[in-house]
């Protein structure tokens, strides 16, 4: 992993970081005894799992304006992936990304409105093959009532198969904090909506939401 912070100006400062593991596991199996059947032969049994990650940010805070922005742009990948046989294998590669862009005005000490973008991206592209099986106890291959499992090597086969995921949202909140020095000291209200879209069901939805928070002291806060 590593990381990068760097200050532009007062005004302006960039940060970056990305970090990612990749974790493999594999069990070979003598050549004398290998697992399987005619159709379906098995050398090792693999697992590899995996993930990436980068972000970017950049803080903007004018000396001269009540006004606060904070852009943030992430990318990353996951790989699952297991193999026991050339007819039985699945892996996956899910990619995603995120961009987050969050504006705020404070208009007084009491104040402060939040407005943003929020937009997911993602895509799922998968493999996989698993051989078929019918049942034999009579010997004979058309026979699938009872007995043990029959492997061939024909089987379910999904090829580059992917999954894509957009949803974007916009949202905006009110942050109110009643003016210090009267009973009401230390309570933030943050009424807000939120709209969503979930591009899997192409349709919008709205989601309104409260919250409260009470700092009692220093220490002991209340949600």
């Amino acid at each position: 992993q590593g990381w990068l912070n760097w200050e532009v100006t007062p005004e302006h400062e960039l940060e970056s970081f990305g970090y990612g593991s990749n974790d493999r596991a594999e069990v070979l199996f003598n050549d004398d005894n290998t697992p399987g059947n005619a159709q379906v032969q098995s050398s090792g049994v693999g697992l590899q799992n995996g993930y990436h990650r980068g972000q970017v940010r950049w803080e903007w805070r004018p000396d001269d304006l009540s006004l606060e922005n904070d852009l943030m742009a992430s990318f990353g990948v996951n790989r699952v992936e297991f193999e026991a046989a050339r007819n039985l294998f699945f892996d996956l590669d899910f990619l995603q990304g995120q961009l987050r862009d969050d504006l705020r005005y404070q208009f007084s000490e009491a104040f402060e409105l939040v407005s943003g973008l929020d937009i997911q991206l993602g895509n799922s592209q998968f493999n996989a093959r698993v051989p078929r099986s019918s049942f034999n106890d009579a010997g004979d291959p058309g026979s699938s009532r009872g007995g043990q499992p029959r492997f061939s090597e024909r089987g379910l086969l999904a090829d580059d198969q992917s999954s894509p995921l957009v949803r974007p949202a916009v949202y905006s909140e009110l942050e109110i904090r009643p003016r210090e020095k009267t009973d009401l000291d230390g309570l933030e209200l943050v009424p807000g909506v939120r709209r969503n879209y979930y591009g899997d069901l192409r349709e919008w939805a709205p989601s309104p939401r409260f919250s409260t928070r009470w700092a009692l002291s220093d220490l002991v806060a209340i949600k």
